[in-house]
């Protein structure tokens, strides 16, 4: 028997994440929170999972058998092209939250300082904002590390949820409905430029009990077959990877992936809404 660190993905509360994530399904996991109701589904490219998974996930999307083997019903025909990692949000706000003050990040439980080089983490922060967004904040040194963007320019996909998951997906482009206060945004490119501007994203309210879907794709991490790396993006299209397993240990072994509000312009002292927590856990497995 081999030992192999496999990814366990649950949902929950700040304290306890204990519901498990079905991933590669579309079946989303609903959450009440003191924001508001969350629906997250997760899908990843090569999944092969924790026993928790066995039964209620697939390798990838649109396969016909669960990791245990057993067949799926009514699978989906329509098939598409999807990135490494997919995180599909429908967000239903119990308040109406300014732009400025919710975002999307990750937070770690315990300080990463004394297992990760902090050139490493500061040279990593530097590029990612360089490269992808400069209104990220963080606290990549405290005992509970933190990085976070604004939600309206973090995610890849915004719109309202007047439309099924699917028909969303398959839209090019947002279809948020913009107030008088902001131009028309014809494209995703385009809205993520101008909530860039902090200023800007004032102008935008999430609206109270109005639906919203938000979708994060990335590339830039590798979590399939249980191989974890991080693309750490460099000049021109080149990137370097950097082995999670390296740093990963009893302490350091899980992240969450969060949707928070912010108090007073303090994600230290935000609220939270969505907890997706993403844990490698040990676990034994026939010798090939």
């Amino acid at each position: 028997m081999s030992v192999k660190k496999k990814l366990l993905i649950q949902v929950g509360s700040l304290q306890h994440q204990d519901i498990t994530v079905p991933v590669n399904t579309g079946n989303p996991v609903e959450v009440s929170t003191e924001l508001g109701t969350f629906s997250v589904s997760v899908f990843i490219r090569n999944f092969e999972g924790s026993s928790k998974h066995k039964s209620n996930s697939l390798y990838n999307a649109f396969d016909k058998k669960y990791l245990d083997g057993t067949h799926v019903q009514d699978q989906s025909s329509t098939q598409s092209e999807l990135p490494n990692l997919r995180i599909l949000v429908k967000y239903i706000p119990n308040s109406n939250i300014n732009g400025s003050n919710l975002f999307f990040g990750n937070e770690c439980p315990v300080s990463v300082k004394d297992y990760v080089p902090a050139t490493l983490m500061s040279t990593g922060l530097r590029l990612f904002k360089w490269f992808l967004n400069p209104t990220i904040e963080s606290d990549l040194y405290g005992e509970s590390p933190f990085i976070y963007g604004l939600a309206l320019n973090s995610f890849s996909k915004l719109g309202t949820a007047d439309v099924s998951a699917a028909d969303f997906i398959r839209n090019e482009n947002d279809s948020l409905e913009w107030n008088e206060q902001v131009p028309p945004l014809a494209s995703i490119h385009e809205r993520r430029k101008y909530f860039c501007n902090v200023d800007h994203s004032k102008k935008f309210n999430f609206e109270k009990s109005k639906s919203y879907y938000m979708m994060f794709d990335t590339n830039f991490l590798k979590l399939g077959d249980s191989s974890y790396n991080v693309s750490i993006p460099a000049f021109g299209k080149k990137t370097f990877d950097v082995n999670i397993l390296r740093f990963a240990n009893d302490k350091l072994d899980n992240i969450n992936w969060t949707i928070k509000q912010s108090v007073n312009s303090s994600l230290r002292e935000g609220i939270y809404g969505l907890v997706l927590n993403f844990r490698l856990v040990e676990e034994s497995e026939p010798d090939e």
